[in-house]
């Protein structure tokens, strides 16, 4: 999944001219160093020289960041996680909690602040995350809000440009390209949001009365029905009866979806 992408990413920019020379570092190595970075939180240019030069592994994940391709990849990967979970790929609930985080020695200590009661300094970030643990937001709203988010920081600077005595002319033409590529944005996180899946709905109780009374109708037929029939039905409910003759009992087994395992059914008595 990654390799394809990433190779036809290059390939993209190599056709359109924006390449300056020929590549010269394998995509897995400079993909490598940047897990290598992530995962140990050390400065780009201590990267060990095995991998590219730090220049080259920056300029690679700065285009991919900017271009959202990083976030796309990690909505594809977490749609395989849950897959192998045995969930859809996409959830319908989510959990949001924040943490805690310690930071390296070459972070500023004016973008730090101090949990004490954790006694940790660093910074508090929120996360989203599902029933298996990685983030559930689209990759185009998460791309959208990161463009809002920079536009919303650029303006108020274009702003002191200008009362600063900055050409109106120019500084006004900044402002009307940055005000279009937050519309844009927008538009964009909400056809997203859009087509996110719907929330599983509420039952009303008229739901419920009439969904318990519908069970009537089925015990009835079943009863009627030849034995070989009422197998098939009851595997495709994914039920197993067994039935005790010495207790006169059935003993019943369900099997529920994975999306459903949070619901816990007990069967008691003789039915």
């Amino acid at each position: 999944m990654i390799a394809p992408r990433l190779t036809a990413w290059r390939q993209a920019r190599t056709d359109a001219g924006v390449s300056g020379r020929t590549p010269t570092h394998n995509l897995r190595d400079i993909f490598n160093a940047i897990l290598y970075v992530n995962r140990t939180g050390i400065a780009w240019r201590y990267l060990p020289h095995d991998f590219p030069p730090h220049p080259t592994v920056y300029g690679y994940f700065a285009a991919w960041n900017k271009e959202g391709i990083l976030t796309a990849l990690n909505h594809q990967l977490t749609g395989l996680v849950r897959d192998h979970h045995g969930h859809t790929t996409t959830p319908t609930a989510s959990i949001m909690d924040s943490q805690s985080v310690k930071t390296s020695t070459n972070v500023p200590l004016s973008t730090q602040g101090t949990d004490a009661g954790k006694r940790i300094v660093g910074r508090k970030r929120g996360i989203i995350t599902d029933t298996t643990g990685p983030g559930n937001v689209a990759p185009e709203i998460t791309a959208a809000n990161k463009t809002i988010a920079a536009c919303d920081a650029k303006l108020p600077q274009y702003r002191a440009i200008a009362d600063a005595g900055g050409d109106p002319a120019t500084v006004a033409a900044w402002m009307a390209e940055v005000n279009a590529q937050r519309a844009a944005a927008l538009a964009q996180r909400d056809t997203a949001t859009a087509a996110q899946p719907p929330a599983p709905h509420r039952l009303t109780e008229d739901n419920i009365r009439h969904l318990v009374g519908s069970f009537d109708d089925i015990r009835n037929t079943l009863r009627d029905a030849h034995s070989e029939d009422k197998s098939t039905v009851y595997r495709e409910l994914r039920l197993a009866l067994t039935y005790n003759p010495g207790q006169n009992k059935i003993s019943v087994e369900a099997t529920p979806d994975a999306d459903y395992c949070w619901v816990t059914v007990r069967v008691r008595g003789g039915t």
